[in-house]
């Protein structure tokens, strides 16, 4: 287990949301194994239960990410969940490896996965100390102050009513409160 300095990833967050938490998250995983990590591979997560939230870049199961791990800290949470965290990172490489959570972890649904750097590369068929890798910082990406109307901005602004299912408050609430939709539990009352 020493030599797995490579976590992995399967997520629908995009660049902008990962510069908004400095990092990958919110992840229910071992804090020390996080910790170990020299490295992280992001896979893009495009299933039914994301599918509304999910960047829509690439298809399901692609690479496309590797980032230095420069930490993890704790997600924000309330004090009887469960903690969750995020990988933290400043330099990063985007690439494109479809297919890659099937290769990578046979395709488990837990959606975070730990390897070896030696097995990554090999997998992923990317050298991580290429001189052809263009690594870039994430602190260039600027994202705006997120709001909660970001993540629904699929409502359809002629209603009058201005509707919202409970997923899209479920989104917007994440967004706000810096957690993901599946921490969120809302209540109807009649």
């Amino acid at each position: 287990m020493s030599d797995q300095n490579v976590v992995l990833t399967f997520t629908g967050q995009g660049l902008t949301t990962m510069a908004r938490h400095s990092g990958s998250g919110h992840w229910t995983a071992d804090r020390h194994r996080l910790q170990k990590a020299s490295y992280l591979v992001c896979v893009r997560n495009r299933r039914r239960d994301y599918e509304d939230w999910a960047a829509k870049d690439l298809s399901h199961g692609t690479a496309f990410l590797i980032a230095k791990v420069t930490g993890v800290k704790e997600s924000p949470r309330e004090p009887d969940q469960k903690p969750r965290y995020i990988v933290t990172f400043e330099e990063y490489v985007e690439i494109e490896v479809p297919g890659a959570w099937k290769m990578c972890t046979d395709g488990q649904r837990f959606p975070v996965a730990y390897m070896s750097r030696d097995k990554a590369e090999t997998v992923l068929g990317i050298d991580f100390n290429s001189t052809d890798l263009d690594w870039k910082r994430l602190s260039d990406i600027r994202p705006q102050k997120a709001t909660p109307t970001d993540a629904i901005s699929d409502i359809d602004s002629s209603s009058s009513a201005r509707s919202l299912t409970i997923d899209q408050a479920k989104r917007g609430l994440s967004v706000h409160l810096g957690v993901s939709p599946e921490q969120i539990d809302i209540n109807v009352r009649y």
